[in-house]
C-alpha cells in the first residue's frame, strides 16, 4: 500500500511540477514549483517514513549512488556552514530559490525513494507522465507564438500576449510554463530523449500505449518537441540537442551495428526535421542563420520591433556578457578554493571580483545572481571541494549508463514489461537526457524542474540494471512505533504549515512591492508588516529598511517630525538586521547609504551623511569595481561639501569627491552620468574652464542633448 502511494504522488509530481504558474507571487514561476516540490517532497518521505516504521523495509547497499551522492551533499553541508550568507545558503537565493541546501536535500531524498520504490512498471509510467506534462507544456505554449497566450486568458482574461512586459514576449521566444526560453529549451531537449525510448521500444500489448506512446504518437511528439525548441531560439538548447543526437546515434550503430538501419532512417528523419524547421523559422544565432536560405520577406521585423519598445541597438551579445561572468566566477572560485563563498550566494560574492570589462556591457549595472554556467557557480559558491564533488557525481552517472547501454541483460524480464533490448535504449536515452542537461547547464543554469531529472537520472540508470526487489515485513503496531508515526506526521503538518505560510508571506511581499512602486503607502506598509511577520527573510527586511526611510522622508516634508522620527528608528533596525546576518552583502550596504540619505534629508543632519558615505567605503571595499559606487560617494561629499563650516574641512570634501568622481570614470570611461557629475563639481569649485572641456568632451562622446547644452550656457 506504502509502495502505491508514493508512485501516484511522483506521478503526481512529475505531471503538476512543469505546468505550476501563479501571478500574485514576486516570481511567478520558479518560487512556485520550488514550493510545489517542496510540498511532494513531505508528502513522499513521509509515507515512507511510515512505512519504514510499520514494515521495516531493508535498506539497499548500493555504493555506487550512495558514495557520491552523500560526498556531493556532504560537499554541500561544509559549503552551508562556513558560507558568507547562512540563510541564503539554506534557502536559495531569492528570485531563485533552487540551488539552496533545502532544495538539495528535496531532491537527493526524492532519489534516495525512488530507489527503494523502483519497478520497470513504475519507471515506464512515469516516464509516460513526464512526456504527458511536456505536452501540456508544449501545447500550453505554442498560441503565444502566434499572439494568443493562454496565461494571459487564464490571469488577466485577454487572449492575447499583452500581458507580458517587453522581458517576456513569447510570439519572439516562446517560454510556456517555465519562465524563460532557455528553460523551456533546456526542458524540451531533455524530454526529446526520453520520447525516443518510446519510439524505438518493442511493441507494447496494451492498446493506450501503443496508440500515445508508440511509434506515431511519438513521432508526433519529437516534431512538435523539435519546433518548440526553435521557437524558444535557446541557443544552448539547440546545441544540447545536436551533440545529443550525434551520441544517440553513435551508440546505437555500435550497440545493434548492421540491425539498426531502421534506427538510422529515422535519426535521418529528424535531421531533415530539423533542416527544414533551421529554413522555415531560423535558429536566431546570426553566424549560423547566415548560410541558412530563407522564404521571408523581411528579416528586419525583429530589429524593428526593439526599437518600437525602446531596447536599445547596442545591446552586448549574451555569450561575450557570460564570459567575462565566468571570468569572474573562475577568480572568485580561486580566492575561495576549498569550500567557496556558500552554496548560492554568488548575486553577492560576484562583486568580490567582478571584471572591470563587466561595466562596458549593456548589462553593466544589472544583477548577476547565478555565473550563468553551472559548474562554475559550484566552483566559486562551493570550491573545488563542492565541484569536485558534483563532478564525481556527473562521471559516475555517465558511466552507469554507458555501462547499461553495453550490459548483457537476461532475454526475458520477470515484469513482462520491458525486454533486454528496451533496457539498452532506455540507459540510451536517459543518458542523452541527462548529456542535454549538462550541457544547457554549462550555458546556463540549472532550474527546480531540470533539478528533478539531474538528481534522478542517476538513480533510473542504475536501478534499469539492478531492479532489486525489497522485502518488506509486515509488523504489528507496537506503542512506540505509534509514537514515531504520530511524531513525523506532526513534522510533515509543520512543514507543510511553513511551506503554506511561505507562500503566503511571498504573496504580502509582492503586493508590498506592487503598492510602494504604484504610491499607495498605507498598502505597502501594511503588506510588509505582514510579510516580515510572517516569514524571516533579510530581502523582506531589506526592502522594508528602505521603505520606511522613504515614508520617513514624506512625513518630514509634511512637518510631521514626530512620525519620521518613528519611522527612522524602525529603518535603522531593519536595516541593522540585515547587515548583522549578512555583512558580506554589497546590496546591503548600498540600501544603508541610500536610507541615510533619506535621513539626511528628512533631518538635515549632517551625521547622517557620513554614516552614508562610510557605508559606501564598505560597499566599495566589498565591489572595488562597481562605478556607481564612487560616483554615488562622489554626490554625497558634494551635497556634505555644502554642510561643512571649517573651510579645511570643506575643501577635502571637494577635493574627495573629485578623487571619486575620477575613480567612477577610471572604471567606466563611457559613464555619462559620471561626466556630468565632474562638470558640475569642477564649476561648482571654481574651475569654470575645465568644466566647460568636459561638456565640450561629452558632445563629442555622447553627441549633444538639452541637459549639457544648458551646463555649457551656465
Amino acid at each position: 500500500m506504502y509502495t502505491k502511494i508514493i508512485r501516484y504522488l511522483y506521478y503526481v509530481l512529475f505531471l503538476i511540477a512543469p505546468l505550476i504558474v501563479y501571478p500574485k507571487t514576486s516570481e511567478l514561476f520558479e518560487f512556485n514549483k520550488m514550493l510545489f516540490i517542496y510540498f511532494m517532497t513531505t508528502l513522499i518521505i513521509t509515507v515512507w517514513l511510515v512505512e519504514i516504521v510499520q514494515n521495516r523495509p531493508k535498506f539497499l547497499n548500493i555504493r555506487w549512488l550512495y558514495i557520491p551522492l552523500g560526498l556531493f551533499f556532504l560537499s554541500q553541508v561544509i559549503s552551508t556552514i562556513t558560507s558568507i550568507d547562512l540563510h541564503t545558503s539554506l534557502f536559495g537565493y531569492y528570485g531563485r530559490f533552487n540551488g539552496g541546501l533545502v532544495s538539495i536535500s528535496a531532491y537527493v531524498l526524492l532519489s534516495l525513494c525512488f530507489i527503494h520504490h523502483y519497478s520497470h512498471q513504475f519507471l515506464i509510467r512515469l516516464l509516460q507522465v513526464s512526456l504527458s506534462a511536456s505536452f501540456i507544456v508544449i501545447l500550453w505554449g505554442l498560441p503565444g507564438k502566434f499572439g494568443y497566450d493562454l496565461s494571459c486568458r487564464v490571469f488577466v482574461g485577454e487572449f492575447t500576449n499583452s500581458c507580458w512586459t517587453n522581458q517576456f514576449r513569447p510570439s519572439e521566444r516562446m517560454f510556456s510554463t517555465l519562465g524563460q526560453p532557455n528553460w523551456l529549451g533546456a526542458y524540451l531537449a531533455s524530454q526529446l530523449f526520453i520520447s525516443l525510448f518510446f519510439f524505438f521500444r518493442s511493441e507494447t500489448k496494451h492498446c493506450i500505449d501503443r496508440i500515445i506512446f508508440g511509434k506515431i504518437g511519438m513521432s508526433l511528439y519529437i516534431v512538435l518537441n523539435i519546433l518548440c525548441i526553435f521557437f524558444t531560439r535557446s541557443r544552448s538548447a539547440l546545441i544540447s540537442v545536436t551533440v545529443s543526437i550525434v551520441i544517440f546515434g553513435i551508440l546505437m550503430i555500435l550497440r545493434y551495428g548492421p540491425y539498426i538501419y531502421k534506427r538510422i532512417v529515422y535519426i535521418c528523419g529528424i535531421l531533415c526535421v530539423i533542416g527544414a524547421s533551421l529554413i522555415i523559422i531560423r535558429t536566431g544565432i546570426a553566424q549560423i542563420d547566415k548560410f541558412i536560405p530563407s522564404f521571408e520577406k523581411n528579416r528586419s521585423t525583429v530589429t524593428n520591433e526593439k526599437q518600437e519598445v525602446g531596447l536599445s541597438s547596442e545591446v552586448t551579445e549574451s555569450f561575450d556578457i557570460r564570459k567575462i561572468v565566468w571570468q569572474g566566477a573562475w577568480e572568485l572560485g580561486l580566492r575561495y578554493p576549498l569550500v567557496g563563498t556558500g552554496v548560492e550566494t554568488f548575486a553577492y560574492s560576484y562583486y568580490f571580483a567582478r571584471p572591470i570589462a563587466h561595466n562596458y556591457t549593456s548589462e553593466w549595472d544589472f544583477l548577476y545572481n547565478k555565473a550563468h554556467n553551472e559548474y562554475l557557480n559550484y566552483f566559486a559558491t562551493t570550491g573545488f571541494i563542492g565541484f569536485g564533488a558534483y563532478l564525481v557525481l556527473i562521471l559516475v552517472t555517465i558511466i552507469l549508463a554507458v555501462k547499461g547501454i553495453f550490459y548483457p541483460y537476461q532475454e526475458s524480464d520477470s515484469s513482462g514489461v520491458i525486454t533486454s533490448s528496451d533496457k539498452h535504449i532506455l540507459s540510451l536515452g536517459v543518458l542523452c537526457s541527462f548529456i542535454t542537461i549538462l550541457i544547457t547547464n554549462f550555458f546556463g543554469f540549472s532550474i527546480s524542474v531540470i533539478n528533478i531529472y539531474f538528481y534522478l537520472i542517476p538513480a533510473i540508470i542504475y536501478m534499469i540494471a539492478n531492479p532489486i526487489v525489497i522485502n518488506r515485513s509486515q509488523n504489528t503496531a507496537t506503542s512506540i512505533n505509534k509514537i514515531i508515526i504520530g511524531l513525523v506526521l506532526m513534522s510533515a503538518l509543520f512543514i507543510c504549515y511553513s511551506i503554506t505560510i511561505y507562500f503566503v508571506a511571498d504573496i504580502n511581499y509582492n503586493e508590498a512591492e506592487n503598492q510602494y512602486q504604484s504610491g499607495n503607502a498605507s498598502l505597502a506598509l501594511e503588506s510588509f508588516v505582514q510579510a516580515n511577520k510572517l516569514r524571516y527573510e533579510h530581502v523582506y527586511e531589506d526592502k522594508f529598511a528602505g521603505f520606511l526611510a522613504n515614508l520617513a522622508l514624506s512625513y518630514s516634508l509634511q512637518k510631521d517630525a514626530k512620525t519620521a522620527d518613528r519611522f527612522i528608528a524602525l529603518s535603522k533596525y531593519y536595516n541593522d538586521k540585515t547587515l548583522l546576518v549578512s555583512p558580506l552583502n554589497v546590496l546591503y550596504w548600498k540600501t544603508r547609504a541610500r536610507i541615510y540619505y533619506y535621513f539626511y534629508q528628512a533631518t538635515l543632519s549632517k551625521n547622517y551623511l557620513t554614516t552614508g558615505i562610510r557605508a559606501l567605503d564598505k560597499a566599495k571595499e566589498l565591489s572595488p569595481s562597481d562605478a556607481k559606487i564612487p560616483y554615488t560617494k562622489a554626490l554625497f561629499l558634494s551635497v556634505l561639501e555644502g554642510e561643512e563650516e571649517n573651510v579645511a574641512e570643506k575643501a577635502d570634501a571637494t577635493t574627495t569627491s573629485i578623487r571619486e568622481i575620477n575613480a567612477s570614470i577610471a572604471l567606466k570611461d563611457d559613464y555619462r552620468d559620471a561626466y556630468l557629475l565632474k562638470g558640475q563639481l569642477l564649476r561648482k569649485k571654481g574651475q569654470k574652464d575645465e568644466a566647460k572641456k568636459i561638456f565640450e568632451y561629452m558632445i563629442k562622446k555622447f553627441g549633444k542633448d538639452e541637459e549639457i547644452q544648458k551646463e555649457l550656457s551656465m
